[in-house]
Parts: C-alpha cells; sequence; structure tokens
C-alpha cells in the first residue's frame, strides 16, 4: 500500500513540474516550434549562416542590453522591458530637442523621469522578449516564405491574440 502511495506521488510530483515547466517555458517551445517549421518550409534557409548573421546584426543593440541586463536578472527577477523603453525615450528625446527646441538637460532628465514611470508600469518582460524574438522569426519566416503583408499581418494578430488568451488562461489558474 505505501508502494502505491509513494509512485502516486512521485508521478503527481512529476506531473506538477512537468506542468510548471510547459507555464514557464511555453514561448520559448513556441519559438523552436515556428523557427523548425519555417526552417522546414524555406528548405533550410531560417537557420542558414548567412540568415542568422543578417539577425544578429540586425538585432545587436537589443543583445548589447540583454547582455547588459544580464546580471540583474541573475540577482533578482525584475523588470527589464529595456528594449521598448530605450526606443520610446530615444523616440522622445529627439522630438524634445529637435521639434521643439529643448536644452539637453531638460531632456536628458525628463527622459530619465519618463523611464522611470514607463519602467514601474510595465509588467514582466521576459515574456515580452520571447514574444518579440517570437513575432521577429515570424515576420522574418513568412517574409522570405513571399507572404503577402495582408496574411502576415492576419497571422502575428492571431498570434498575439493566442498568447494573450495564453497569458489570461496562467493568469487564472494561479
Amino acid at each position: 500500500m505505501s508502494e502505491k502511495k509513494e509512485t502516486a506521488a512521485v508521478s503527481l510530483n512529476a506531473a506538477s513540474i512537468w506542468q510548471t515547466a510547459v507555464h514557464k517555458y511555453a514561448m520559448f517551445i513556441a519559438l523552436i516550434a515556428i523557427a523548425l517549421f519555417f526552417q522546414w518550409c524555406m528548405d533550410g534557409v531560417l537557420l542558414a549562416p548567412m540568415n542568422i548573421s543578417k539577425l544578429i546584426m540586425q538585432n545587436s543593440y537589443i543583445l548589447i542590453l540583454a547582455i547588459g541586463m544580464l546580471p540583474c536578472i541573475l540577482t533578482g527577477d525584475i523588470d527589464l522591458s529595456v528594449g521598448s523603453v530605450v526606443a520610446v525615450i530615444g523616440a522622445v528625446a529627439a522630438t524634445m530637442i529637435v521639434s521643439m527646441g529643448m536644452s539637453v538637460p531638460v531632456t536628458i532628465i525628463s527622459c530619465i523621469a519618463l523611464g522611470l514611470l514607463i519602467g514601474a508600469w510595465l509588467g514582466t518582460i521576459i515574456g515580452a522578449v520571447v514574444g518579440g524574438l517570437v513575432m521577429g522569426v515570424l515576420n522574418n519566416g513568412m517574409s522570405i516564405m513571399g507572404v503577402g503583408i495582408d496574411w502576415q499581418q492576419a497571422i502575428k494578430g492571431m498570434v498575439l491574440l493566442a498568447a494573450v488568451a495564453f497569458d489570461i488562461y496562467n493568469q487564472s489558474t494561479k
């Protein structure tokens, strides 16, 4: 009888671990599945060295930010929505200096304050970064395949809706 309880506890524990892993790494699994799908559909072009090199070059600023933020991730599991915040703050700074004629010190102080507000407002970035990677691979793959822009937008919209539905499901199971 005790053997059955131990086996049930081990299988329950394994099931719990599996469920946690699937919830935690679902976006990575989706990224791998999408990459493999486009690799198959495009006869090996997606993961060709030249294409990988181009993807790295096109996203080098994100890699630099990610390397810089790695210690923060390792030490605190904090909100790291750096890429999107940098883009927004850069656009705001350019507008303030060029279009509005504001001085550089005022722009710097304003952009730091705005960055802090945006950072406080945003949620976790891990899902957003992985989601960005998924969308980037999806976009690149569809472009290489010659999918029309209307279909690309529709497919990306469906992927975003699925991601939101998955997030709502994850939030409701906690």
